[in-house]
């Protein structure tokens, strides 16, 4: 409560003092205070300065506010815009520079131009400033009301969350958890990352009844009783209360016990138009100019609004504070500075009390005035936004403005709320509507697929062109794709084929590779492989459209065992086109599919390439796929801890973006990952997390043989192997055989070998062979081997023998350990003890070196069973290394700090510091100057 003693509070001022005491090492954390309306957040954050903990921090604060949700960054901007423009800190330009300098066009600061734009650079670039600005000295970012944040602001702090244990910071949050939003998704998701979570009681009858005392002195015991379940302990309730009961010069004696339920909370609105409508005019029409606004709205404006005098201004800003109804944030002085009013809640009972037609107006004069004063588009559309269409061109125009600075800083969301405002505006002809709409659909497949549907279908109808039908009804057959509207999508699109006009064979081959790639997630709808086969005979160009149709037929290729489908996919995405100008199309994705199951060695460049352009110029959709499918490569390799660590980015971008096409993929392969690390129970969280699959369309097959391996791992053999066969039924159903992609018939063998079923294994392994031969490709091939030799007994050991060669020296070094340690423990069985120790001892070293827990411990009992003593030695050199491991050391040879790599590589500085620590162990040095003689 404003000017009163904060009560009740300290159990929540001590937790959070140790989390600040823990940032200030260096160990950030975010704090969530969760509270109703008035129950005191902002006053216990108000009192986080007081604390001595605080001291060294610079605290930097923020207010989301409910028209502020429609500004881009709102709360970031309210969080960083008066550090940079202080002048006492004169590191402004140190702060925005190198991998932060995205963040520039967001925070109104001058530069040149950003070559890095989108998304994922503006976010990258904000963590870079906030970075930056900790190196000077630790910092917390106190957000208040954030559950009236804006989009863009929460997924800031989304993307800030993995860094907090490098830096030190603290991020603390308030929110209202009952409050109704509409980003209640990415809210809950920085909730439950929150290692502090504080949730404020009301006070107690103690505390209300002290309160009320101290200030109305002596009362009845009944009246004070009404007055506590009149606020039931509600901090703002109790003040409004108090304040109403004083100015109104109530007795508080029993007779006027029942009148207090009549001044309660309730009537706050009540009560502040009653205070207003004792005032002079002037001081009225300042409030109620002042609720058309955020937090810390510029005097002058405010005034130009009210159509008051700036002295009159400086009057009412003086009356209000004195009302305890407005604060400033800085001093007034000649009819400057920046006021706010105390609580939302204030702002409300005020903005209310004002008509439906009143604020509409008020707002469309507060957008003229703002774009008069030279403020930023997406400020004055925010006030459009709560306007009635004029059919003014100038507002038009102002919107439009703010669709593309929107869209340039990252903010796709706000984008797609201005443009459904221009389409409430009268057009000039169905040309500008048509253009308006289509609009609308690309920016929403960005970020609402429904949305995109729902606008590219009103263009599709509305197109009378056969140009404008072909190109139109593109889009729209790629929407209802990603919305997994399949049969909608090949009505479309075949539709489209039709009308292409002649010379538009880029606009051809993109329909087409569209159209493939139908069949590729719908299994009833295969035939469309037949229909269109003469795309594989036609010579594809060198554009975006032939290198999408290359990719999607090299995957049917892929599936199908054809090896035709290798060179496809390498020519539709080595070059780096799509990389550039379509990541993350579903096309290009099954190139990357192609890639991965013939473990091509440009496959890590490739996805590196991707991951890099993602960050720097890409949307938040386009990062989960190419996080996603390098750290499934990574897996196959058997860089395990690499893998995790992109398929846990991978599944931070599809929950940030709200992209749930990847949720399966994702899903399985992290579920995967964790599983071959021995980490049975995160693994089964994380298939809890991905679901169960509803339909048989999408590539849900993934997850299904997950779940098979899993149930496995744990023992439940007959319902593994049930689940494998269902996955090998979607497999056929989507005309898979190839092994590279799905190992269902292994899967089920080893689930069968479990249960004492060896002659059924043997058939199911025995075609697995028979497809892996055919695709020709080592770790798919020795895997089959190895499980051929298992199930086999005595008799498979030749097959254990050459699964071994097979993958000696290919990229597959988990299957290679996995090879050896059979093969070994074959050997060991059947007397040939010299073979086994040495090939036990081996696989030992690359399963230390993959992570694979289990597979170790069991090498482990191997050896010993043999009466070895396992060795403690690693593989060592530059062979050694991991992909990130090598990167980071190329770039350390060069002369960059760490913080340079990081920022090169969008991971943390202490990712860099635990990568280099384990590199100069494999390479066996001790500092970064030797480095460049081991790269050589």
């Amino acid at each position: 409560m404003c000017g009163w003693e904060i009560v009740e509070r300290d159990t929540e001022l001590e937790s959070l003092a140790r989390a600040f005491d823990a940032a200030r090492e260096s160990a950030g954390s975010l704090s969530v205070i969760d509270g109703a309306a008035g129950i005191g957040k902002s006053r216990l954050l108000s009192e986080l300065s007081t604390l001595p903990q605080t001291a060294e921090f610079s605290l930097l604060y923020a207010r989301g506010s409910e028209l502020e949700q429609e500004l881009p960054f709102g709360v970031v901007r309210q969080l960083m815009e008066p550090a940079l423009h202080s002048e006492r800190h004169g590191r402004t330009d140190e702060w925005l520079s190198g991998a932060a300098a995205p963040a520039r066009h967001v925070l109104g600061q001058i530069g040149s131009r950003i070559e890095n734009e989108g998304e994922s650079a503006t976010l990258n670039g904000l963590v870079r400033l906030v970075a930056n600005m900790c190196r000077s000295h630790p910092l917390a970012l106190i957000m208040d009301d954030m559950q009236w944040a804006d989009i863009s602001s929460l997924r800031f702090v989304l993307k800030l969350l993995p860094e907090l244990e490098d830096l030190p910071l603290a991020l603390v949050v308030a929110r209202r958890p009952s409050e109704p939003i509409s980003e209640t998704r990415l809210l809950d998701l920085v909730d439950s990352s929150a290692a502090l979570r504080l949730s404020l009681s009301p006070l107690s009858h103690a505390a209300t009844l002290n309160i009320l005392r101290r200030q109305l002195g002596k009362s009845d015991p009944d009246f004070l009783r009404s007055c506590f379940e009149a606020t039931t302990g509600n901090p703002l309730y109790l003040r409004e209360l108090i304040r109403s009961i004083t100015s109104e010069n109530i007795d508080p004696s029993f007779a006027n016990s029942a009148r207090v339920f009549g001044i309660g909370p309730r009537s706050i609105v009540r009560w502040v138009a009653r205070r207003l409508s004792h005032l002079p005019l002037a001081i009225t029409k300042f409030a109620r100019a002042a609720s058309i606004f955020s937090s810390h709205v510029d005097l002058a404006i405010v005034a130009s609004l009210a159509e008051i005098s700036p002295a009159e201004a400086l009057e009412a800003t003086r009356t209000l504070v004195g009302m305890e109804i407005i604060r400033t944030t800085s001093v007034p002085l000649h009819g400057t500075g920046h006021i706010e009013f105390v609580h939302p809640l204030i702002r409300v009972a005020v903005y209310e009390n004002q008509s439906y037609a009143e604020r509409a107006d008020a707002h469309s004069r507060a957008a003229t005035i703002l774009a008069q004063s030279g403020a930023d588009s997406q400020q004055i559309a925010a006030h459009l936004l709560l306007t009635s269409a004029t059919g003014d061109p100038v507002q038009m125009q102002l919107l439009q403005t703010a669709v593309s600075d929107a869209l340039e800083q990252g903010a796709p969301e706000s984008a797609l709320k201005y443009l459904r405002r221009c389409l409430l505006e009268p057009v000039r002809n169905e040309g500008e509507r048509l253009e308006l709409l289509e609009s609308l659909g690309h920016v929403a497949l960005r970020v609402d697929l429904e949305a995109a549907v729902a606008s590219l279908h009103q263009a599709y109808e509305l197109a009378s062109a056969p140009g404008d039908q072909s190109r139109i009804g593109y889009s729209l057959g790629v929407a209802l794709l990603y919305s997994s509207r399949n049969h909608e999508a090949r009505k479309i699109l075949e539709r489209s084929l039709s009308r292409v006009l002649p010379g538009e064979s880029e606009l051809q081959q993109k329909i087409l590779a569209y159209l493939l790639n139908i069949a590729a997630v719908e299994p009833t709808c295969q035939d469309i492989v037949g229909q269109y086969e003469h795309s594989w005979s036609i010579p594809p160009d060198s554009n975006i459209g032939g290198k999408l149709l290359d990719c999607i037929i090299s995957f049917h290729d892929m599936v199908r065992c054809r090896r035709a489908g290798i060179e496809r996919a390498i020519r539709g995405i080595s070059d780096g086109v799509l990389s550039r100008y379509a990541i993350g199309d579903s096309p290009q994705v099954c190139g990357w599919i192609t890639l991965l199951a013939a473990d091509a060695e440009q496959t890590e460049d490739i996805l590196d390439t991707c991951v890099e352009q993602g960050e720097r110029h890409g949307a938040l959709r386009d990062l989960g796929p190419a996080y996603m499918f390098r750290g499934r490569n990574r897996f196959q390799r058997g860089d395990l801890r690499e893998a995790e660590i992109d398929l846990r980015k991978s599944v931070q971008a599809i929950e940030t973006a709200g992209a749930t096409i990847g949720v399966p993929i994702a899903g399985a392969y992290l579920a995967d990952t964790l599983m071959e690390q021995g980490r049975l129970k995160e693994a089964s969280s994380v298939l809890d997390w991905a679901g169960v699959p509803a339909t048989t369309s999408g590539p849900v097959y993934w997850l299904l043989e997950s779940r098979a391996r899993l149930l496995r791992l744990n023992g439940n053999y007959e319902a593994a192997l049930q689940a494998a066969i269902i996955c090998g039924d979607r497999a056929a159903q989507h005309d898979i055989s190839n092994p590279a992609v799905l190992a269902w018939r292994s899967e089920a063998a080893l689930s069968l070998y479990s249960l004492s079923r060896s002659k059924e294994a043997r058939v199911y392994v025995d075609e697995e062979i028979f497809f892996a031969r055919k695709w020709a490709v080592p770790r798919p091939l020795g895997r089959a081997l190895r499980v051929g030799g298992l199930v086999s007994g005595p008799q498979g050991l030749h097959m254990l023998e050459e699964a071994m060669e097979i993958l000696k020296g290919s990229p597959a070094r988990l299957e290679y350990a996995k090879a050896l340690s059979d093969l070994g423990s074959a050997q060991r069985r059947s007397g040939r003890r010299g073979a086994a120790k040495e090939h036990l001892q081996a696989a030992l070293e690359l399963a230390r070196l993959t992570g694979a827990k289990p597979l170790a411990d069991q090498i482990s009992i191997e050896l010993s069973i043999a009466g070895v003593r396992p060795h403690k030695r690693y593989h060592s050199g530059v062979e050694a290394l991991t992909p990130s491991e090598r990167r980071i050391v190329e770039l350390a040879a060069e002369g960059a700090t760490n913080r340079q790599i990081a920022q090169a590589l969008f991971v943390s500085a202490k990712t860099v510091e635990v990568h280099l620590s384990s590199s100069y162990r494999k390479l066996g040095v001790t500092s970064r100057s030797e480095l460049a003689r081991c790269l050589a």
